[in-house]
């Protein structure tokens, strides 16, 4: 059982993350509660990313002191327990094939070294394709993605268009506007990780 405590996006897709992974393990069998929240004090700059996991026996606390920092610990404990990102997507996603659970002890405190830890577009790029590495992001402990220009249309125009591929060069003009709807899209999933 995974709970949080308030109604915000992030912790909600933090808590749908871990159950989904959990779910993925197996013989996961108990009554543990694993409490998601944000826990911080008055001196933390909302920037600042920790973890703090304490988890016994699928029972416990993931908290810190932004909505973000949980995400980062939900993906953290689920390392400790031995799960894998290795690269963006689903199929870069391993869980192991045995793990006693009601054996398992988490516990960690951490503090990144760096304030920001992210990436920039570049280049030419699929709308699915970036919303995978967002998604993949938080896995590696990442906090942020920057897209660049008013609606990063030049990286999406060289992806959907070919650019600079001598066969399959498309000169038909990419729409601004399917620029702005697939950014819109990368928006809100950058956003569920905020």
């Amino acid at each position: 059982r995974v709970e949080i405590e308030g109604n915000c996006k992030t912790l909600q897709f933090a808590a749908t993350e871990l159950r989904r992974c959990l779910d993925l393990l197996p013989d996961q069998k108990g009554n543990g509660c694993i409490r998601l929240s944000v826990v911080c004090d008055s001196d933390t700059h909302p920037y600042d990313d920790a973890i703090s996991i304490d988890v016994t026996a699928g029972a416990g606390t993931i908290t810190g002191p932004n909505p973000r920092s949980v995400l980062i610990g939900v993906y953290r404990y689920l390392q400790e327990l031995g799960c894998q990102f290795l690269f963006p997507g689903k199929t870069g996603e391993v869980f192991p094939q045995t793990i006693c659970l009601p054996g398992s002890k988490v516990k960690i405190e951490d503090r990144p070294r760096n304030r920001y830890r992210g990436i920039c577009i570049e280049g030419s790029n699929r709308v699915e394709t970036l919303l995978d590495v967002i998604d993949f992001l938080p896995k590696l402990g990442f906090n942020c993605y920057f897209t660049q220009f008013q609606q990063s249309h030049t990286f999406f125009k060289w992806w959907y268009r070919h650019t600079r591929h001598p066969e399959l060069e498309d000169s038909t003009p990419y729409p601004i506007e399917e620029a702005e709807k697939n950014l819109s899209r990368v928006v809100e999933e950058i956003t569920k990780r905020d």
